[in-house]
């Protein structure tokens, strides 16, 4: 911590992805005439290296970069011809080469009397690389995406809330993805001293959560899209009974940022 309004942290991790039940089922699933999925009993483990770093400004805005390496990265959906030459085509887990992740990304929140938000923005680059059919090959592209939260408190105890999450175009496993746009929001009211909460929610409204993905392997290409309505709204009501029993102590730091907020 250089100075008060300054702060750093930087963490080294190693971890390991252990290949699912799902990915493993040897069992076939047909898809089409010319294509079937198959899991891979011969799936190893990925291993992920690790190193993140924030700066963090006056408690408040937060600057994050970090770097992945990442050897035998499990990808779920391998797709390759069952033979050479053949048009019949084979979906399945399988380990890639390995896999390079830089991110950037700034947060920063806001609260003005009843009005809270919450903003970041963020960029991260994949570099991956496999081989098919004996040629090494490899995939890049960097995703930038947007999230802002707005809520706003209202009189009469009515909460409203706004979240729009925008991803560009990027790249994932051997797949590319297009970009999406979701818009969520939602409207509480409270009674009772909190006690019952009416809750109406409408999430992706305008139904940009739309999947679509493509690759392409030597002269085939594979592509998917999902067209269904992913928009959808819900109405809940919630009633806490009794009272809390919890007790909670605060620790001595928090204790003197509680200090110093007042």
């Amino acid at each position: 911590q250089p100075n008060e309004k300054l702060q750093t942290n930087l963490s080294l991790s190693r971890k390991v992805l252990y290949p699912t039940f799902q990915n493993l089922d040897p069992s076939t699933q047909y898809v089409d005439t010319f294509t079937y999925y198959v899991g891979n009993v011969n799936l190893q483990p990925e291993y992920a290296y690790n190193i993140d770093m924030n700066i963090i400004y006056n408690r408040l805005i937060t600057l994050s970069l970090g770097y992945s390496k990442i050897e035998d990265p499990i990808n779920a959906y391998f797709v390759k011809r069952l033979n050479p030459g053949s048009m019949i085509c084979l979906a399945t887990a399988e380990n890639l080469k390995s896999q390079d992740v830089w991110t950037a990304s700034i947060t920063a929140p806001f609260q003005y009397k009843f009005w809270t938000m919450q903003n970041a923005i963020g960029i991260t680059y994949n570099h991956i690389r496999f081989e098919n059919e004996g040629i090494a090959m490899k995939r890049e592209k960097a995703l930038t995406y947007l999230y802002t939260y707005q809520g706003f408190r209202l009189p009469f105890d009515f909460n409203l809330s706004l979240t729009y999450q925008y991803n560009s175009s990027g790249v994932s496993g051997v797949f590319y993805h297009k970009n999406c746009h979701i818009v969520n929001c939602a409207l509480n009211k409270s009674f009772l001293n909190d006690k019952l909460i009416f809750t109406l929610k409408y999430d992706d409204i305008f139904n940009g959560n739309r999947q679509k993905v493509w690759t392409e392997m030597h002269d085939i290409k594979f592509s998917q899209s999902t067209n269904y309505d992913n928009s959808y709204a819900t109405f809940s009501v919630r009633y806490k009974f009794g009272h809390s029993t919890r007790k909670y102590e605060i620790k001595a730091n928090s204790k003197e940022e509680l200090k110093r907020i007042q």
